[in-house]
């Protein structure tokens, strides 16, 4: 039975997903993927980023809390406003979650891992 040049590459495929599944994404790669997803959203962002959510309070509170011996993360620093206006944001756009407690040190996790030019878009 001859194998048709689409059933070659379905196979191909497939064991590559696989292989991929198993091993995990590399940080470059992983990184790669939510720029990618978030890229596509980046206007609802520049929307939602200027709204301040009822968890504001909340926020502001683990912020400071967030990595506080890194001058990156503390008050008045870019990247403590920009990790403020990501949390608001997902608040906003994800509202029967809100915000919840320890978010702040998962986003803050993907703003140390994300290049400059990266975290600029944000």
């Amino acid at each position: 039975m001859q194998i048709t040049e689409l059933q070659y590459y379905y196979k191909k495929l497939k064991i590559h997903l696989k292989e991929l599944l198993y091993k995990g994404l590399t940080t470059e790669e992983r990184i790669k993927y939510w720029l990618a997803n978030i890229g596509s959203k980046r206007n609802v962002y520049k929307s939602l980023k200027r709204k301040e959510s009822k968890f504001a309070s909340a926020i502001s509170l683990d912020v400071i809390r967030t990595y506080p011996t890194l001058k990156f993360f503390q008050y008045g620093e870019e990247c403590y406003n920009k990790l403020l206006r990501i949390l608001n944001a997902i608040s906003f756009r994800f509202p029967k979650i809100g915000y919840c407690q320890g978010m702040s040190f998962f986003a803050a996790t993907v703003l140390l891992i994300l290049s400059n030019e990266e975290v600029s878009l944000l």
